[in-house]
């Protein structure tokens, strides 16, 4: 069914196991979306995913997520170039449990320019 208000949305769910040796079965539930928004004619894209995986699967048995969603200002549309072609924006990255290791966070921020040509 589609959504009228995102480019895309859609919601990835995928069974794994680690190995042969330790026969250990995990699951990972990932969201993405790209919703795109004007404010004051100015064309914006709010985009991005999240990982939730269980623990099951790495050494410390940790659940752990990564997020990165992404704001983005359509500077193809502002340059009066072709509209959805280029943007500019800042991407913030947030890991818990990073590859599954208790107590290891991460979250960084930083700037991004994507073209589709």
């Amino acid at each position: 069914m589609a959504n009228p208000l995102f480019d895309y949305f859609q919601l990835d769910i995928a069974a794994y196991k680690a190995d042969d040796i330790s026969r250990k079965y995990g699951i990972q539930i990932t969201p993405v979306w790209s919703l795109p928004f004007e404010i004051a004619a100015i064309k914006l894209k709010f985009r991005g995913f999240t990982d939730f995986r269980t623990g099951n699967t790495n050494a410390s048995g940790n659940f752990h997520i990564l997020a990165q969603p992404q704001f983005l200002l359509d500077i193809g549309y502002l340059a009066d170039w072709k509209s959805d072609t280029v943007y500019i924006g800042t991407e913030y990255s947030y890991w818990h449990n990073k590859f599954g290791v208790k107590g290891v966070d991460e979250s960084v921020v930083q700037a991004m320019i994507i073209g589709f040509f």
